[in-house]
């Protein structure tokens, strides 16, 4: 374990490590910048509340590559940037909220994946899914996760919010060529995601699956699938499943499954 105290700019570079250890981030950093790890490594915050930019990089690799970040503390992302390079999984978990002003006083955190094709045979030098947890308390605000626009998402082919905690909310995904499944869950407190695929609309999308105990909200989510979109399944037990709008104008929609 790399374990870091001071409360300042954390930066790291393990260009010439050839372990993968945990970095627990105690001090408080007000911006964390880890670059060039290797597979297996993990991320957690500990102790003090953060803030900043959150930049994380693997190194080049022949397999595809996971990274699990763990926010135990509330990360201050008013304005700042969440930017994962190089890592094909990623799972980002909070406890204590991500926060963010949102448009009446600021911006929330705009989150950077990477769809760059370095070399050929490199499976891990693009985010092809992602997955937000939000293992908060639903009573508590202060847990919400709170994320603007997703960018460089052309590769990306599952997406997955699940609000088990407390609230999600997540801007627009406008590059959704790759997109196969969007799972969304709102056990714990209200999802809301803004329109996918409104520049680079998908011709992949498969399956839409929305299991809504507490209310969820979406946007248009815009498909261009010649294959068809096999499955919309939106389950609504005690929460609303509204504004969802979704069009393949290349292809069918084969079947719409809706409980509640």
């Amino acid at each position: 374990t790399i374990t870091t105290t001071d409360a300042a700019a954390t930066d790291i570079d393990m260009v010439n490590s050839t372990s993968t250890p945990e970095f627990n981030i105690a001090g408080g950093a007000t911006s964390i910048t880890l670059s060039n790890l290797r597979d297996g490594s993990s991320i957690r915050t500990s102790e003090a509340a953060t803030s900043g930019d959150i930049d994380v990089g693997y190194r080049n690799a022949t397999s595809d590559a996971s990274l699990v970040v763990d926010l135990a503390t509330q990360h201050d992302g008013d304005g700042d940037t969440m930017t994962f390079t190089n890592v094909a999984n990623v799972t980002l978990n909070a406890v204590n909220g991500i926060d963010g002003d949102g448009a009446a006083e600021g911006a929330d955190m705009l989150l950077v994946l990477d769809d760059t094709t370095l070399l050929e045979g490199v499976a891990s030098d693009a985010v092809r899914s992602l997955t937000i947890n939000n293992n908060g308390v639903a009573t508590n605000g202060t847990d919400d996760i709170l994320l603007s626009d997703v960018s460089n998402s052309s590769l990306l082919e599952t997406l997955t919010l699940n609000a088990t905690g407390s609230a999600v909310t997540l801007g627009t995904v406008a590059e959704a060529e790759a997109l196969t499944s969007l799972t969304i869950n709102s056990d714990g407190g209200e999802v809301n995601v803004g329109a996918i695929g409104g520049t680079n609309a998908s011709t992949a999308l498969d399956a839409i699956t929305v299991t809504a105990t507490e209310d969820v909200t979406l946007g248009v989510v815009e498909a261009n699938n010649t294959a068809g979109v096999s499955t919309v399944t939106l389950a609504a037990a005690d929460g609303d499943i509204e504004g969802l709008a979704l069009t393949n104008d290349a292809g069918s929609i084969d079947a719409v499954t809706l409980s509640g």
